[in-house]
C-alpha cells in the first residue's frame, strides 16, 4: 500500500510513447531522460551471444548511425572507433584501464567525432562478466580547443628554444616544463636536466628565494601575472649569474593560469661580453699594425689609429671610401681578381700589397685579409 501523503507525491512525468499519464515507476522516468538525453547511452551484452540490448537514440545525431543500426550490427560500436584509437578501447576491454576513454569515431559520413566514454562492467552472481552499460558525449570541441592549444604551445616552445634570450616555462606550482639552452647552459645543466625541479628553490638566491615565491603565487592565484623581475640565477656549480625577467601568465581555456613563461637577459653575459670588447677594441686600438674593416661591398667601415700614421688617411677620410683609395697600380687586375675570389669563397688571404699614401708615396706591406662569418656562416 502506498503510504505517502497525497500532497507529497510527484506529478506523473507525461509524454513519450506509450505513456497514459498516469504515474510512471523510477526505471520509466530514467528510460524517459536517457531518451532525451544528448549522451549517447548504451547497454552491450557479451554472453550468451554479443549485441546491443539497448542504445538511446543520441546515436543517430551523434553517429548518423540510428539505435536500429547497431542492434542490427554487434560490430557497429568497435567499427565507428578511429582505427588509430581502436588499441584503446581493446586496452579498456581487457580490464587493463577503468578511466574514461577519449576516442574519435568516424561517423557515417566519414567525419570525426570525439567522444569521452564512461563504462560500467555488468557482472553476475557468479562475478561472470555479463555486460557493459556505458555513456559517450560529444567532446569535440573541447579536444579540437585543446589539440590547438597544444600545437600552439609547440610552435611556442620552438620559438623559445630559439632565441639567444634565457627563456622557460613553469607550472603553477613552479616546477620548470621547458627550459631552452640558453637557460640551461647559464645555469649549467645538459639538456632536461631542469625538466620537473622547482625553479624557486633550485635556481634562485636564497635571499631572494622566499619573497620571489610568495609574488609570482600571488600573481597566480589572482589570475594574472605580468611582470618584470631581477635576480640571482644560482647554477648547478654554485656559481651564480644575474638575469633580468619578464615573466608573464599563459592562461588556459578557462582562463585560469595554467603556466608562467619567463624570458629574458642574462646580465652577467652581457657585462662578460662588454668587458670582452672593451678588451678587444682596446688592442686593436693601441696595435702598431694597420687595421681596417670593410662591408661586403668594401666601403670602409673602420679604421684603427695605426692606419692613420702609416697611410695618412684620417679615419673621418677612410670611412666610407673603398681601399682602392690605397691602391699604386702596381698590382694587376688579375691579382685583384684572384684575391677577392679567395675572400668570396670564406677562406682569408695573405700576400704583399704595394699600396699609396695620401701623400703620393708608396709603401709596401704584409697584408692579412680574413672574412668576417656570421651564425650562419654567411661573410
Amino acid at each position: 500500500m502506498d503510504t505517502t501523503p497525497s500532497g507529497d507525491r510527484p506529478a506523473a512525468v507525461r509524454g513519450g510513447a506509450g505513456e497514459t499519464g498516469d504515474r510512471l515507476d523510477l526505471a520509466e522516468r530514467l528510460r524517459i531522460l536517457v531518451d532525451r538525453g544528448l549522451d549517447l547511452v548504451y547497454r552491450y551484452r557479451l554472453v550468451p551471444e554479443r549485441g546491443f540490448e539497448y542504445v538511446s537514440p543520441a546515436a543517430t545525431v551523434m553517429t548518423g548511425y540510428s539505435p536500429e543500426d547497431h542492434y542490427a550490427d554487434p560490430d557497429l560500436g568497435l567499427k565507428l572507433v578511429h582505427p588509430d584509437d581502436r588499441h584503446l578501447l581493446e586496452a579498456a576491454a581487457a580490464g587493463r584501464t577503468s578511466d574514461p576513454l577519449v576516442l574519435r569515431w568516424v561517423r557515417r559520413d566519414g567525419s570525426i567525432l570525439w567522444t569521452e566514454q564512461h563504462n560500467v562492467p555488468v557482472v553476475d552472481a557468479s562475478g561472470t562478466l555479463v555486460a557493459i552499460e556505458g555513456m559517450a558525449r560529444d567532446v569535440t570541441v573541447r579536444e579540437e580547443t585543446l589539440h590547438a592549444l597544444r600545437a600552439s604551445e609547440a610552435r611556442f616552445r620552438t620559438l623559445l628554444e630559439r632565441v639567444d634570450l634565457i627563456a622557460f616555462v613553469l607550472d603553477p606550482m613552479g616546477r620548470v616544463t621547458f627550459a631552452n639552452r640558453a637557460f640551461l647552459g647559464a645555469v649549467r645543466l645538459g639538456d632536461g636536466g631542469a625538466d620537473g625541479t622547482d625553479w624557486f628553490e633550485e635556481f634562485v638566491a636564497p635571499e631572494r628565494r622566499a619573497t620571489l615565491r610568495a609574488t609570482i603565487e600571488a600573481d597566480v592565484a589572482g589570475g594574472k601575472a605580468n611582470r618584470s623581475v631581477v635576480t640571482d640565477l644560482v647554477a648547478a656549480d654554485g656559481s651564480r649569474r644575474l638575469v633580468h625577467l619578464h615573466v608573464i601568465g599563459l592562461p588556459g581555456p578557462d582562463g585560469s593560469l595554467t603556466a608562467l613563461a619567463a624570458i629574458g637577459d642574462d646580465l652577467t653575459a652581457i657585462d662578460e661580453q662588454v668587458s670582452r670588447s672593451a678588451r678587444l677594441a682596446a688592442a686593436i686600438e693601441q696595435t702598431t699594425d694597420a687595421v681596417i674593416i670593410t662591408d661586403t661591398l668594401g666601403d670602409i667601415q673602420y679604421v684603427n689609429p695605426a692606419f692613420e700614421r702609416v697611410t695618412g688617411f684620417a679615419y673621418e677620410e677612410a670611412v666610407g671610401q673603398n681601399p682602392r683609395i690605397l691602391k699604386s697600380g702596381r698590382q694587376s687586375d688579375r691579382f685583384y681578381r684572384r684575391m677577392w675570389r679567395t675572400l668570396a669563397s670564406g677562406a682569408p688571404w695573405r700576400g704583399e700589397l704595394t699600396n699609396r699614401r695620401k701623400d703620393g708615396t708608396l709603401f709596401i706591406e704584409e697584408a692579412s685579409i680574413t672574412p668576417i662569418v656570421g651564425p650562419g656562416g654567411r661573410v
